[in-house]
């Protein structure tokens, strides 16, 4: 579940748009949920702006947020990642030498409850599309 959440942020982190978003003007009052939902919007930072940087420097192999080495093995060498976005709970960077390419990976949410991590996986998607 780890992994998932990991690489379904990594995947999120340029998306395209089928359509064009359109304001939606809401008639009445807002629902409780959706008070809440914009509220939660507001509060939480987002993790936007650090995937954008780990992104701009995918191709200088990671130089700019690969900390100090964490292990080393024959097929792979991992490092601490300097840029954590915000409520990560765990950041790596990792070369593989062949072929000489480089990884980064972040554990933002850990559960077992299935409803949660539904929750937490549409928050951070609203946070890199948004």
């Amino acid at each position: 579940m780890k992994k998932l959440i990991a690489m379904a942020c990594l995947c999120f982190a340029g998306s395209t748009y089928a359509q064009f978003k359109l304001p939606v003007k809401f008639s009445g009052k807002q629902s409780e949920k959706q008070t809440e939902k914009s509220a939660e919007k507001k509060s939480s930072p987002s993790i936007k702006s650090d995937i954008d940087k780990v992104a701009r420097d995918l191709y200088q192999g990671f130089n700019n947020i690969k900390g100090d080495t964490l292990m080393q093995a024959s097929n792979m060498i991992t490092f601490s990642s300097k840029l954590i976005p915000a409520g990560a709970k765990n950041c790596i960077v990792m070369k593989h030498p062949y072929p000489n390419s480089f990884s980064w990976q972040a554990t933002m949410f850990d559960s077992e409850e299935y409803s949660e991590a539904i929750a937490k996986y549409k928050t951070f998607y609203r946070q890199l599309s948004g």
